[in-house]
């Protein structure tokens, strides 16, 4: 019968006129999440506290929470949660409130949604200034970059407060990179100057020394050519007498009745083939290196 009486005296709108302060608060805020919204910002959280507000500025239906309530309590597991809808009626009532009416919690959950605007706001701001210096430095970009990720995670999952210090983090990491890129280059440049200096203070040796590689390597050339000629004539001479030892086995093993006519004529024309052209390869080579050698030194008394 108590709780009968409640939901007939929350029925009839025995509830407080809401305080200006928390209206103008849920406007306020509603202003916020839509510029939120707008700007392309994450606002799943800020949304999520307009909610509450909402709740807790109109209240909950009161018929509706005494139905639910009156089920629930028709059951063991229910009860519990009955007794707390019934509770917060009761205390409603005492408060001359809707249930669930929290004006204080409707002000303090605007205020925060002001902060996490702010927040917000300024976080893409810096983030967007760090994307221009990063982009405009001409260093190695690997941690800077990596710790650009933790940044934009931060900013995503909506921990706006982090971005700052991550920020801070990553412009550490950007100024060592142009330091060390800075040093880089100095080196570099130390290093053409002292090679540009070395040239000037040293020129004529420097061009005596290139004139002496340029003759080495036309000598090693030369010398080259020839050696390779020189080889090539001993294959070939001794490709020759291979050949006019299988000349001479092919008659062998004919003579001693081993082989037939027509298989020592095949031999035999093979290795005449073989000795014509070995011996107009080699007649190429023998003029080929005596032409070379006259121009070395070493193959010249190699060959005599």
């Amino acid at each position: 019968m108590k709780y009968v009486l409640i939901i007939i005296l929350v029925a009839v709108l025995v509830t407080a006129a809401v305080p200006e302060s928390a209206r103008e608060a849920y406007l306020n805020a509603t202003v916020h999440v839509e510029q939120m919204k707008r700007a392309g910002l994450p606002y799943q959280s800020a949304s999520d506290l307009l909610k509450d507000m909402e709740v807790a500025l109109n209240g909950k239906n009161a018929t509706k929470l005494f139905e639910t309530a009156l089920i629930l309590n028709q059951t063991e597991e229910g009860r519990a949660k009955a007794e707390e809808y019934f509770d917060e009626l009761d205390a409603a009532h005492v408060q001359g409130l809707k249930p669930g009416q929290n004006f204080s919690l409707v002000v303090s959950h605007g205020e925060r949604i002001a902060v996490v605007r702010e927040q917000a706001f300024d976080a893409q701001e810096r983030i967007a200034q760090m994307d221009e210096f990063i982009a405009l430095a001409e260093v190695n970009r690997s941690q800077v970059d990596e710790k650009m990720v933790q940044v934009r995670t931060a900013f995503a999952s909506e921990q706006f407060d982090k971005v700052p210090g991550l920020l801070n983090q990553t412009a550490v990491l950007l100024e060592d990179a142009k330091v060390a890129a800075a040093r880089d280059r100095a080196l570099a440049r130390l290093a053409r100057r002292n090679v540009q200096g070395f040239v000037e203070d040293h020129w004529i040796s420097v061009l005596v020394f290139l004139l002496v590689v340029a003759v080495a390597v036309l000598w090693a050339f030369v010398e080259g050519r020839a050696m390779y000629a020189l080889k090539r004539i001993c294959m070939l001479e001794a490709e020759l007498k291979v050949a006019q030892e299988g000349l001479l086995q092919a008659q062998k093993e004919y003579y001693a009745g081993e082989i037939g006519r027509g298989t020592y004529a095949a031999r035999s024309d093979a290795v005449r083939e073989r000795k014509q052209n070995a011996t107009a390869q080699l007649q190429v080579w023998r003029e080929l290196h005596s032409k070379y050698a006259q121009k070395t030194i070493f193959s010249r008394f190699r060959s005599a």
